[in-house]
């Protein structure tokens, strides 16, 4: 790329500077747009903080003990436009550019703005929508079924509704209802020894199966045992409206 194409992108980046500690939550995170650029050559962390663009010249400052502290100046022959990182934060968000290129194509042309507005609006449906809680018996039957495929497998509250959901469920305005459901069913079954509790998650027992068993049977009791009171109340109408029936032809007959 040549020098005084690095100077003019740089210079766009630099319009709108990064302050030294970027809001990232609450109002204040939700005003951000700004910018930083970073020079990295031959280490894996940034090497030099971007503080201007001089005509020949970037000044800014050099990492040292962890801290950009140490002033430096660079000629535009000192890197290549692939040694530029440069993040945007915008928003809650961030868009990071590994070169000028991508800068060029992602963030100059808006794509990567468009793209986050675009997933902004497929949220937006997604928190329309009720997120549904697990009944006990769909949790263990999700479990149960999970550890068929990978027996040592662990889970969590937030692995089996990101399962069930994705990961939009994450920020759906019910997340929190749903989750602390979930945990709760999940330390049921733990007490009941279908599940063991472990350090970063639960594991399911083999006991597990057959308390799935129960559970399936006792809701297909629940449902006969609805379907035969219903067929009950309707027969109790049907004889009710029968015998009103007779006691109005009785009356009318001579």
């Amino acid at each position: 790329m040549p020098n005084f194409l690095k100077r003019l992108l740089l210079r766009h980046v630099l319009k709108k500077p990064s302050p030294d500690v970027v809001p990232r939550s609450g109002e204040a995170a939700r005003q951000v747009d700004c910018r930083v650029a970073y020079i990295r050559r031959t280490e894996p962390e940034p090497e030099v903080l971007v503080q201007s663009a001089g005509a020949s010249e970037v000044t800014g400052l050099r990492r040292e003990a962890g801290r950009f502290q140490v002033p430096l100046s660079l000629s535009y022959e000192d890197f290549s436009a692939g040694d530029v990182e440069i993040i945007h934060w915008y928003g809650l968000t961030s868009f990071r550019y590994d070169g000028l290129w991508r800068y060029v194509l992602e963030g100059l042309t808006g794509f990567d703005r468009a793209s986050f507005l675009y997933d902004r609006a497929r949220q937006l449906g997604f928190n329309r929508k009720p997120l549904l809680r697990y009944s006990l018996t769909e949790l263990l039957d999700t479990l149960v079924e999970a550890a068929q495929l990978h027996p040592t497998e662990e889970h969590s509250s937030v692995s089996l509704l990101v399962r069930r959901y994705g990961e939009r469920c994450i920020e759906h305005p019910d997340w929190e209802t749903v989750r602390g459901s979930t945990q709760l069913f999940l330390d049921a079954l733990v007490s009941s020894d279908s599940l063991e509790r472990t350090a970063t998650g639960y594991r399911v027992k083999p006991k597990a199966v057959l308390a799935l068993a129960e559970f399936q049977e006792a809701e297909r009791r629940h449902r006969e045992n609805f379907r035969t009171a219903r067929a009950m109340t309707r027969l109790t109408v049907v004889l009710v409206i029968i015998g009103i029936v007779q006691a109005y032809v009785t009356w009318m007959s001579p």
